[in-house]
């Protein structure tokens, strides 16, 4: 019988921020709570092994968080301390799982692995079918309440008409990773990000395996692809700050102001830079801040091409308009002018008229803030995904 769990903060301030959402709810569900402070490890260790009970303890870490500091969490046989003291691994993995093989080849004993995309899922169980224990659970959103009330501002009177929380890099960045053997890799390497561009409703996995599976001729093995696949992170890189880029140029460059909260926005390359209002990085819960004090909250989609950005669920929620590339998994959940609006990004041109829509037709829009706020907190909050773990871990009892 599972009764503690163990939640981390101090290490990616997001991912942390995810697990003080999740944590009233695991204590109102009788869970005792310990929170592993990344800030003050060597503290939290040692607190950390007097709060464990074997066998009756979970952690539960976003992207192999304290699973992948080998020495802080060995004890002295060099064994992993959540073996020797039996306890159940949760990972929530947000990014494409080809970040993380090295990890993924030794996962605790007792692990559940979860995927905010399906399509992730699908490559974790083909390539890792050691890994038994997987699922899918989707991210999910925050309402900000200052001094715990929110207070909800009118769509007409809010400063900002269009926000986007995010950091921007710009694609010439990652130019020497595409360079850095030969001519013949780099022709290979821009092969796959033509072809993402031009289609960018492909899975990047799915993309590159094509152009593997030609130029691995007679090597096309599982793990030759898989190999292959992990050296080439860079064109996931390059191919999402290229659309990030140019979703906000079309918009900025049409005349709309558009409020970029995140660093590297000064690279981008823009016809009309002065419609540009940048804003330093901040923290998760000023982030959500915001979204309260804009009309459109602008989603570019990091590949996920069967999930959902934790962006469109924080909009929702603040009552803002989610203006986004859509998914198959989103397009299940959300339907487009009922509860956001999507665009596409092979056909940007249009982009501009839908922003119009929204600003031009206030009654409609506040129809559909309405409806996407519903929506939302009946299904897509932290509690809930909460709720879904612990129904996980009584299976497991």
């Amino acid at each position: 019988m599972i009764e503690k769990l163990v939640l981390c903060k101090g290490n990616i301030e997001t991912l942390g921020y995810f697990s003080e959402q999740m944590k009233p709810t695991f204590e109102k569900l009788g869970y005792k709570i310990f929170m592993f402070d990344f800030s003050d490890p060597q503290t939290s260790i040692r607190h950390l092994k007097k709060f464990i009970v074997k066998g009756r303890t979970a952690l539960i870490t976003f992207n192999f968080i304290g699973l992948d500091d080998y020495e802080l969490f060995q004890e002295k046989n060099r064994q992993l301390l959540w073996d020797v003291y039996d306890v159940l691994c949760i990972n929530i993995m947000v990014d494409h799982p080809f970040y993380y093989h090295e990890i993924l080849e030794r996962m605790p004993k007792r692990s559940i692995q979860l995927c905010i995309d399906r399509d992730h899922l699908a490559y974790v169980q083909r390539f890792f079918p050691q890994i038994t224990n997987t699922g899918f659970l989707p991210l999910a959103g925050t309402q900000y309440d200052e001094h715990e009330h929110f207070i909800e501002k009118p769509f007409e009177e809010r400063k900002m008409d269009i926000v986007f929380t995010g950091n921007y890099a710009n694609p010439k960045t990652f130019e020497k990773h595409i360079t850095r053997v030969n001519e013949e890799y780099t022709k290979f390497y821009y092969e796959i990000i033509n072809d993402l561009i031009e289609h960018p409703w492909l899975s990047i996995d799915k993309c590159m395996e094509k152009h593997l599976m030609r130029e691995l001729e007679d090597e096309k093995t599982e793990d030759n692809l898989k190999d292959a696949m992990a050296t080439m992170i860079f064109i996931d890189l390059y191919v999402r700050m290229h659309f990030r880029g140019e979703v906000v140029k079309t918009l900025v460059d049409h005349g709309f102001k558009v409020d970029v909260i995140g660093a590297g926005w000064e690279n981008l390359e823009c016809r009309h830079p002065e419609n540009l209002i940048m804003h330093k990085e901040c923290k998760s819960a000023d982030c959500l801040k915001y979204i309260q004090n804009a009309k459109i909250s602008l989603n570019v989609m990091p590949w996920f091409k069967d999930g959902a950005h934790d962006r469109i669920f924080n909009t929702m929620m603040n009552k803002a308009v989610v203006l986004t590339d859509s998914s198959k998994y989103l397009e299940e959940q959300y339907h487009d002018q009922t509860e956001l609006f999507y665009y596409r990004l092979d056909e940007l041109d249009k982009l501009p008229e839908v922003v119009r829509t929204i600003l031009n037709s206030t009654v409609t829009t506040k129809q559909i803030i309405h409806h996407a706020f519903e929506r939302t907190c009946r299904e897509h909050t932290w509690k809930q995904r909460a709720e879904t773990i612990h129904s996980m871990l009584l299976s497991e009892n």
